[in-house]
């Protein structure tokens, strides 16, 4: 039985801060709590700041781990804490031993760097091979347009 769905989105551009913006807005709309994992504090303060700013009509409560205060939407950084019925994004990839502590994985084929690009086909055929998690590839306009 799959408890854990990992979603792969495509990603052709550099962009990502602005698409996990997107994607924490989907969960955040589902009333699904989402943590999200970056592996340096200086990428999470860039994603704390752009949840602040990156529409103009729309707020996305939310905290830096250390500050957490039980915010529907929770930035992490060097250490994973969390888990449950919720879903993590993934700036940067985690120990795929964690995976099953969420119900949705969000994580990126990243087409525009090869080496990341590389990672990301072996951490996508680590988890398929591995046959725990559904897992599925799309593109941002069709992951955007799932209800959750």
């Amino acid at each position: 039985m799959h408890n854990t769905e990992v979603f792969f989105i495509e990603l052709a551009v550099s962009n990502k801060v602005k698409y996990i913006c997107d994607i924490a807005e989907v969960f955040y709309s589902a009333k699904v709590h989402t943590d999200i994992y970056c592996g340096q504090k200086k990428d999470a303060v860039v994603l704390d700041q752009l949840l602040w700013s990156w529409k103009q009509d729309s707020f996305i409560p939310h905290a830096l781990a250390a500050d957490w205060d039980d915010e529907p939407v929770v930035l992490h950084y060097s250490e994973l804490s969390g888990g449950g019925n919720g879903t993590l994004i993934l700036f940067d990839p985690v120990d795929s031993n964690r995976l099953s502590d969420f119900k949705y994985i969000i994580d990126f084929a990243e087409l525009y760097d090869n080496d990341r690009l590389l990672a990301s086909r072996k951490r996508f055929k680590e988890i398929r091979d591995g046959g725990q998690h559904k897992i599925e590839f799309l593109k941002l306009g069709a992951f955007l347009q799932k209800q959750f």
